[in-house]
């Protein structure tokens, strides 16, 4: 979990952003004059720059820890096509997402055999949101976060968010899957702290009760970040 000081900072940046500029103590509060860092100066082990190395659910699950062959773009794919995920991912060697997996691909089947009309008593937007669920969960445990409700001793309470598409722009139904994915870290009521990063970039992004979406997004609660994104922070906030 992040420190009490930092807590303090990043609340402390929050109620400053409204007041003028002229009136700053300089540098000390840079998330006010910059809402993006590169991270490839922090010069961070765990930190690999390569294509697609930042993509933002490797930040979001794992604080980019996570190995790039875990994708949970590889579980939506063969769930909706049956494109089996890369054999050495964890998709596939651990035998319980393996199992998750194939069991969502074989309901998927079933709901577009029955035109998406309930399956056992389950509808369509019940399965779909379960799938999410289950994929963003798997998707965070790999990560080396642990789910839970409730603040920490600090008061700061740690979510994973990702935003996915459930309809086509011509209206049909789109299979489980995600556009994109970030972490929200809750101060309080009207306090949020929207980190994320993004395919290709080095940089990450912290947004202040700014989401990149609001509509179409599931969210897991988490009982506080990964060790690699502690790193991360603490390698950016005093």
């Amino acid at each position: 979990m992040i420190s009490l000081k930092q807590a303090l900072y990043l609340s402390l940046v929050a109620e400053l952003r409204d007041v003028p500029e002229q009136m700053w103590p300089g540098n000390n509060f840079p998330l006010y004059w910059q809402g993006s860092f590169d991270l490839a100066n922090l010069n961070l082990q765990h930190i690999v720059i390569q294509n697609g190395a930042c993509a933002c659910w490797r930040w979001a699950t794992s604080g980019l820890a996570a190995d790039v062959i875990n994708d949970p773009a590889s579980a939506f794919t063969f769930i909706a096509i049956g494109a089996d995920p890369d054999p050495n991912s964890l998709w596939r060697t651990n035998q319980a997402y393996s199992d998750m997996i194939d069991e969502r691909r074989t309901e998927y089947q079933m709901f577009v055999a029955a035109s998406y009309n309930a399956v056992q008593g389950v509808t369509w937007n019940q399965w779909y949101e379960h799938t999410l669920d289950s994929v963003m969960q798997a998707s965070i445990l790999i990560g080396g976060m642990q789910l839970g409700q409730g603040p920490d001793a600090n008061g700061v309470r740690y979510y994973v968010a990702m935003h996915h598409s459930p309809q086509a722009p011509d209206g049909a139904r789109n299979p489980p899957n995600y556009n994109h994915w970030w972490v929200r870290i809750n101060l309080g009521v009207g306090k949020d702290w929207y980190l994320e990063t993004w395919p290709g970039s080095t940089f990450i992004n912290f947004k202040y009760n700014s989401p990149y979406a609001v509509a179409n997004v599931r969210e897991i609660e988490v009982t506080g970040l990964a060790a690699a994104h502690m790193a991360v922070l603490n390698g950016l906030l005093p």
